[in-house]
């Protein structure tokens, strides 16, 4: 009740219209809670799935190029690999877009699709895998023969 009659007078109005813009901005620029991840110069381990990523995006390729992590070697026994799409959503900072990602962490993330290994289950298109769309934190269909860029993943052996 309140903001209904603070919102019927001039006043009121700028005042209420300063408080709403205020904290939409303040949305804009959260970041993921502190601590959640470990950045390091060419990984980040996120303490709360014990997944660890490749901090820098890999150069647009199709799905069967990109599917084997090329360039990237084997740590401690745990392989780099193609994300699931579950496992990529879990970097979607659903408080920011253009990119919908903690840019601390993953400082130059496209504002596009990022494939997954994860096939699209449709038997109309069956060449199709899921992607996470970074410009948004949307998630969709993509024909493999695409090209598209990709951030590789590989399992913690124990969280840090």
């Amino acid at each position: 009740m309140r903001f209904k009659r603070l919102a019927t007078r001039p006043a009121g109005l700028l005042a209420l219209s300063i408080l709403l813009s205020s904290a939409l901005a303040l949305m804009a620029h959260a970041t993921a809670p502190e601590g959640r991840y470990k950045v390091a110069a060419t990984e980040v381990t996120d303490r709360r799935t014990g997944l660890i990523w490749q901090r820098a995006t890999n150069a647009p390729l199709d799905f069967a190029s990109a599917r084997s992590c090329p360039g990237l070697e084997s740590v401690a026994g745990s392989s780099w690999r193609l994300p699931t799409a579950a496992e990529l959503v879990t970097l979607v900072d659903v408080t920011q877009v253009e990119p919908a990602i903690d840019t601390d962490a993953f400082p130059d993330t496209e504002l596009e699709p990022y494939w997954t290994s994860t096939a699209y289950a449709d038997p109309a298109e069956p060449n199709n895998y899921w992607a996470v769309d970074f410009e948004d934190g949307t998630a969709g269909p993509h024909s493999a023969g695409q090209q598209m860029p990709y951030r590789c993943v590989r399992t913690a052996a124990v969280l840090p």
